[in-house]
């Protein structure tokens, strides 16, 4: 039941104690009372109380315990626990009030377009997703469809229902003494009987009053939200890490949150835009070791242009290298006339693939123009012309004369010339 990639949903009336549920089974998880299912830490939009020793509260989360409100501090603490602990472990994120950000039927939201795509990576990062609602209708199929629902496959593994009716029935029946709030079903996988499941009450269910001086309990009565997150581009960050190996994964959330980090910043530090791109593009190199195609990518400038600028400017630093590598599509000069005496007459064509830092390639591929030693035959036609080298560059008649390929250079007169 408790393994990573599930999805849980507990729903049920208001204040019939989802909430009451969800942390008496975490907190027993988090405090190792089940250790075959091994370390368990605990992320959720709940508040938490701390009662200090001489009695004051704090809001304050309990040891494996942590509070976030956002996806960017989700996973920035995800990449904490699993840096610190090794992927050893299991991380339970527990959210309240979930029809607040999960769409039901007939609404749509972008976070809950964002979610739905955010369930099919929750393995890689060790997790287990709780949902708590009022009713299974107040959020989407995709969240409260079984994973093997033959029509509509949703994300559900698990389910936890309150029957507040039923279990004051089985209370009356079996002579108990227990609150209809005790108990709740659990079903694992919607093919399994559910199960009643009696509920504890324990530290961390307590109300603020009932704790004594150095324990923690959950606010019963604020209110639990969760959204993306200022300047966290959910869409950038799934294509960033995305086909990264598993060794790869927490060096590759730490640089995006790296280079998250100093865009803000610069953006702060800066008013004049055209020099913000510049000095986040510097920092960027010099904290992250990013590829300036990723560089260039990410501040929306092209990577020649960024490069160009960033020596113009007085900001380049030799100890990065070349600004790219010699592409072997190359675009011929238009005007060979104005080249200086050290050029090659060649232009990078800025738009042909090219072989960039990570090894990837990348780019619109855009033929270079060269003068072949066959026959250019014209298609739907009998005739072919070919151009020979030693001629004036505007054909012969005279093939002869051996050929070899050699980049095209004409002036603008010799081409006008050449197409009349």
């Amino acid at each position: 039941m408790l393994f990573p990639g599930a999805v849980w949903l507990t729903s049920g009336f208001r204040g019939g104690g989802k909430t009451h549920t969800a942390i008496a089974v975490s907190e027993q998880l988090v405090k190792g009372m089940y250790p075959a299912v091994g370390k368990v830490f605990v992320l959720t939009n709940i508040i938490f109380f701390h009662k200090l020793g001489n009695g004051k509260l704090v809001v304050e989360c309990p040891n494996g315990v942590y509070h976030v409100e956002t996806m960017r501090d989700t996973f920035w603490k995800i990449y904490e626990i699993l840096r610190d602990n090794g992927k050893d472990v299991t991380i339970l994120l527990i959210l309240d009030e979930a029809q607040n950000f999960i769409a039901g039927d007939g609404n749509s939201s972008n976070s809950s377009a964002m979610m739905k795509e955010f369930l099919g990576t929750i393995r890689k990062f060790r997790l287990v997703v709780w949902f708590l609602c009022p009713s299974k209708q107040s959020i989407g199929p995709a969240f409260r469809n079984w994973i093997n629902d033959p029509k509509y496959p949703g994300n559900l593994t698990a389910e936890w229902k309150k029957d507040l009716g039923w279990n004051a029935k089985y209370i009356k029946k079996a002579n108990l003494s227990d609150s209809p709030k005790a108990f709740i079903f659990a079903k694992n996988y919607n093919w399994t009987k559910p199960v009643l499941v009696k509920v504890p009450i324990t530290e961390w269910t307590k109300t603020k009053e009932a704790i004594r001086p150095g324990e923690y309990c959950y606010d019963h009565e604020a209110s639990a939200t969760f959204h993306v997150g200022d300047g966290f581009d959910w869409e950038d960050f799934n294509r960033y890490i995305g086909g990264t190996a598993s060794i790869d994964l927490l060096p590759a959330i730490e640089r995006y949150y790296g280079v998250m980090k100093v865009k803000e910043e610069s953006e702060e530090e800066s008013d004049d835009p055209s020099e913000n791109v510049l000095d986040i593009a510097t920092r960027m190199k010099d904290e992250t070791g990013l590829s300036w195609k990723t560089i260039a990518y990410i501040v929306g400038m092209p990577r020649n242009t960024l490069t160009d600028r960033l020596k113009s400017t007085g900001r380049w630093n030799d100890e990065w290298g070349k600004d790219s590598r010699r592409n072997p599509a190359k675009m011929p000069v238009s005007d060979p006339e104005n080249t200086s005496e050290d050029d090659d007459g060649v232009r990078q064509n800025e738009d042909a693939p090219s072989i960039d830092d990570d090894g990837r390639k990348g780019g619109r591929f855009e033929p270079p123009i060269y003068i072949s030693k066959r026959k250019a035959g014209i298609e739907g036609s009998g005739s072919s012309v070919s151009v020979n080298e030693e001629t004036d560059g505007c054909g012969s008649d005279d093939v002869g004369i051996p050929m070899r390929s050699v980049p095209l250079r004409c002036s603008t007169e010799e081409a006008r010339r050449c197409s009349d």
